[in-house]
């Protein structure tokens, strides 16, 4: 059995070829299982080592300290460990750990060309099993409730310069996500319509309250707000969220007010509602029935 220095020594002769079979490969994010069978099955990596046995686990440990392999873990919330090729794209790596998930907020809205600029933090959700219904609604849980911060995950990581934010959203089926092209691979993410209802719930996840009018805005020339209407009802909220979505289109200033009576009809208006958690001293629209923060405008 050689030593780690002679098994080392042995690979430097060998580096940039085992590095070509990376840089060639069109995944570069793995899982540690993923990766243990991408190097067992390489053949060139086989070759190398001839009749050898392949040492796995230690090749992995070579590149890990000599060459372009890193490995970094991410919270969700617990610590899982991915290991990343050079630098991949920020998009390659959140599908790796949640194979089922999907993007959406923040992230979404830059697939849609809702971001004036492009964001530094990437939000992937994984839905929760399916849950009882909340109760009735009462006027004092809402306000009760959106006196509070909003809560949210702890499931983060800084790498590289970007923030990546793993969600455990309401379970609807993936109801409203779409496949689409991206780098020359495939990833999945909300559509636009799904995109604009998840910002409006949780505006935390896209830069806050001013961020979601500008996405609004943006999303004016695309968006069917039928089929906004249908996503709605079919995600099947407690909270009146309807009447913040009328009052978005409104502050955004460029849906007609077909677009509007979409929501105005949408069901009644029982309740005041917020437009964001734990606001301070906000305004009233009293054709939303919507609390909303008071420098949205400014």
């Amino acid at each position: 059995m050689p030593t780690k220095k002679q098994l080392y020594s042995f690979l430097d002769k060998s580096k940039e070829t085992i590095e070509s079979i990376f840089d060639e490969e069109v995944v570069h994010v793995w899982g540690l299982k993923s990766l243990r069978s991408f190097v067992k099955n390489s053949e060139t990596i086989n070759s190398i080592f001839g009749l050898m046995p392949l040492p796995v686990d230690n090749v992995i440990d070579y590149l890990l300290e000599n060459s372009y392999l890193q490995q970094v873990k991410f919270l969700t919330p617990r610590a899982e460990k991915l290991y990343l090729w050079r630098n991949p794209s920020e998009y390659e790596i959140m599908p790796i750990l949640r194979p089922n998930g999907y993007y959406s907020h923040l992230s979404a809205m830059y697939f849609h060309g809702l971001l004036s600029a492009s964001p530094h933090s990437v939000y992937f959700n994984c839905e929760q099993p399916v849950r009882p219904r909340a109760g009735n609604l009462e006027q004092s849980r809402i306000d009760n409730a959106f006196r509070k911060k909003q809560r949210i995950t702890t499931s983060c990581t800084k790498y590289n310069a970007n923030e990546y934010w793993l969600l455990n959203g309401k379970n609807t089926g993936n109801y409203g996500v779409a496949t689409i092209k991206f780098n020359d691979s495939e990833i999945r993410v909300t559509n636009i319509e799904r995109t604009l209802i998840d910002i409006t719930v949780r505006p935390a996840y896209a830069r806050g309250v001013k961020s979601v009018i500008e996405g609004y805005w943006l999303a004016q020339p695309k968006v069917s707000t039928f089929e906004m209407s249908k996503t709605l009802r079919a995600l099947d909220y407690i909270y009146p969220y309807y009447q913040s979505i009328g009052f978005y289109m409104e502050a955004a200033g460029n849906y007609g007010e077909k677009d509007m009576q979409e929501f105005l009809n949408f069901g009644t208006f029982v309740y005041d509602f917020y437009l964001d958690y734990a606001m301070r001293d906000p305004e009233y629209s009293k054709r939303w029935k919507v609390y909303y923060p008071r420098d949205i405008f400014s």
